[in-house]
C-alpha cells in the first residue's frame, strides 16, 4: 500500500520547492510518514417546500456541493532529518493557503493558492485528486521534547517531537472534466473513479 499524499499539481509556481522546503523536493510535495485519518464528507443539498399543516414537507434537489477531506496526521522528529522533513511540511501546508500578492510579485500577483494532487489508498478512495487546501490547523504542545536546528536561511528552528496537524481539503475539478466526463451511472460503478479526479 502506498503511503498517503499531497503535492503540487505542477512544479514551477506558484510555489518552488527550495529553502525551507528542499526535503519535499524529491517528491514535489508531501509523502505521510505515518498512516493519517482521513475522513471524506458527501452532502447533497435540498430545499423545502412549505405546506401549510402538512407533517411531511417534500424536499426538491438544489445541487451537490463538493465533497470536503478532512486529514488528521502524525508528524515525528526523532532525528535531524525528520526534524528538517515536520518543518518543511508544515510550512508547505501554510503556503497552500496564501496567495501572490504585494509588489515583489511582480507580474504573478493575483495568483490564487496552488492546487495540489491528493492520494490515498486507490482509485475507490482518492487517486490524483486536484485539491485545494481550505484550511491547515497545527498544535504546539506543551508535553514534547522539541528539536532544534540552524536553517541557513530562516535561522534557528525548533519543532515538536511529535506533532499531530489538520487539513481541510476540496477537489478543485475543471468545468470542463465535470461536464464532459461525469456519469452518474460511471461514477456508482466506480469506472469515473479511475484517474478522473472524482471523489
Amino acid at each position: 500500500m502506498k503511503k498517503a499524499s499531497l503535492v503540487l499539481k505542477k512544479t514551477g509556481g506558484p510555489i518552488e520547492i527550495t529553502g525551507l522546503l528542499y526535503p519535499l523536493k524529491d517528491n514535489n510535495g508531501v509523502i505521510f510518514p505515518y498512516t493519517p485519518t482521513i475522513m471524506f464528507s458527501h452532502a447533497a443539498g435540498y430545499g423545502q417546500y412549505d405546506i401549510t399543516g402538512a407533517n411531511y414537507h417534500q424536499n426538491y434537489y438544489t445541487g451537490t456541493s463538493n465533497p470536503t477531506v478532512s486529514v488528521t496526521a502524525m508528524f515525528s522528529s526523532n532525528t535531524l532529518d525528520e526534524a528538517k522533513y515536520t518543518t518543511a511540511a508544515i510550512q508547505f501546508f501554510k503556503a497552500s493557503t496564501k496567495s501572490q500578492f504585494g509588489v515583489r510579485a511582480g507580474a504573478a500577483a493575483g495568483t490564487p493558492p496552488p492546487i495540489l494532487m491528493f492520494n490515498a489508498y486507490g482509485q475507490a478512495n482518492a487517486k490524483n485528486v486536484p485539491v485545494v487546501v481550505r484550511s491547515f490547523n497545527y498544535t504546539l504542545p506543551e508535553d514534547t521534547d522539541y528539536v532544534t536546528f540552524d536553517d541557513p536561511v530562516s535561522g534557528e528552528l525548533s519543532v515538536p517531537a511529535l506533532i499531530l496537524i489538520q487539513i481541510e481539503l476540496t477537489p478543485q475539478i475543471p468545468p470542463k472534466t465535470v461536464k464532459d466526463n461525469f456519469s452518474l451511472q460511471d461514477y456508482a460503478s466506480g469506472n469515473n473513479l479511475r484517474g478522473g479526479g472524482f471523489l
